[in-house]
């Protein structure tokens, strides 16, 4: 069986990866330049891969792309990106690669993950949402921030806020398509401070109306999946 091989991008470890420049619509860099993350000497066939060069921080917007080709962000100047992705194996005991991703801010604080392949989750029923923003996409995808509510019959409502892509913002889950699987892409509003205590729905929607849950929603909007079969390996 192949080994596990975890494989850490510009935070925290060197990595075997290409940053080319990023063009996206939005507030980044209208005209970004190439970014170069730097380069290495190539392998020899039999060696498997690994770090030669400390990564550079990009100083401009950049494409980060999963290791097997499945998916890319454009990140925004200063942002990085952890991947502990690696094998794993599946129900019947196979090698499956797995990707995981975290997009952390030029302040180091953690914004976004991504996961591929995932489970169909589903969640509990709430009883009742709202969108309160989306960027609709170009792959008939939607980076929103909703809230859902629970507990009504008890007499006691919570509220829960999440921003992620989604395929259907009438009836919002943070599970999306990609080529060969499903995969989920949100963002970690713990640390946002609009959005350490919702206790009501005006909270909630402060929350997802902060400055920094539309960066989120801005960054989720450079997401690009890429056509790659399922089980396909680095």
């Amino acid at each position: 069986m192949r080994g596990t091989r975890t494989w850490t991008a510009a935070v925290g470890a060197a990595a075997t990866l290409a940053i080319a420049s990023g063009c996206a619509p939005g507030t980044l860099d209208d005209d970004p330049a190439s970014t170069d993350a730097g380069t290495s000497a190539s392998p020899s066939p039999s060696a498997s891969p690994s770090p030669t060069q400390e990564p550079v921080e990009p100083t401009e917007p950049a494409t980060f792309t999963t290791q097997n080709g499945t998916t890319s962000f454009t990140l925004p100047a200063g942002w990085t990106v952890r991947d502990t992705s690696s094998l794993s194996l599946d129900h019947d005991g196979e090698d499956v690669w797995s990707n995981s991703l975290v997009l952390v801010d030029a302040s180091g604080a953690d914004r976004i993950t991504y996961f591929d392949p995932i489970a169909d989750g589903v969640g509990a029923a709430g009883d009742a949402f709202d969108v309160v923003q989306a960027l609709p996409l170009q792959h008939r995808i939607v980076a929103a921030a909703w809230w859902v509510s629970y507990g009504a019959a008890s007499g006691t409502t919570t509220y829960s806020v999440q921003a992620a892509l989604v395929e259907d913002p009438s009836n919002p889950s943070a599970v999306i398509a990609i080529s060969g699987g499903l995969a989920t892409a949100a963002g970690v509003l713990e640390g946002i401070p609009e959005c350490a205590a919702i206790g009501s729905e005006a909270a909630a929607v402060a929350c997802l109306e902060s400055d920094a849950v539309t960066e989120t929603l801005e960054v989720l909007a450079r997401y690009e999946p890429h056509d790659v079969p399922g089980g396909a390996m680095p």
